[in-house]
C-alpha cells in the first residue's frame, strides 16, 4: 500500500488520474476448490495401496458436458502418477 500511496501522491503533483489501488487478496473458501478437495480427501490416500477407485460424476456440470472427457482423462493421469501405477485400469 505505501508504494500505490506514493504513486498516487505522483499522480496528483503531475495532474494525472490516480492508479487504481491494489485488491485485497481473496480468501479461497470452501470446499469446491479442487486444491481442497485434493489435499483433503486424496492426498491423504497416497500412502495406502489401493486396487481401484469409483467415480460419480453427478450432473451438477452437465452444461459443460463436453469437459468430461479431458477433465477425467487428467484425473486418471493424476491418480497413476500419485500412486506410481502408469497402468492402472481406467
Amino acid at each position: 500500500m505505501e508504494e500505490h500511496e506514493k504513486a498516487v501522491a505522483e499522480a496528483k503533483q503531475k495532474g494525472n488520474p490516480p492508479p487504481r489501488a491494489p485488491r485485497a487478496p481473496v480468501a479461497l473458501k470452501g470446499t469446491g476448490r479442487p486444491s481442497v478437495l485434493y489435499n483433503g480427501m486424496i492426498a491423504p490416500l497416497e500412502p495406502f495401496a489401493i486396487r481401484g477407485a469409483l467415480w460419480y460424476q453427478g450432473e451438477g456440470n452437465a452444461g459443460r458436458a463436453y469437459q468430461y472427457q479431458t477433465l477425467l482423462t487428467a484425473l486418471i493421469k493424476s491418480w497413476r502418477s500419485a500412486w506410481g501405477e502408469g497402468t492402472s485400469p481406467s
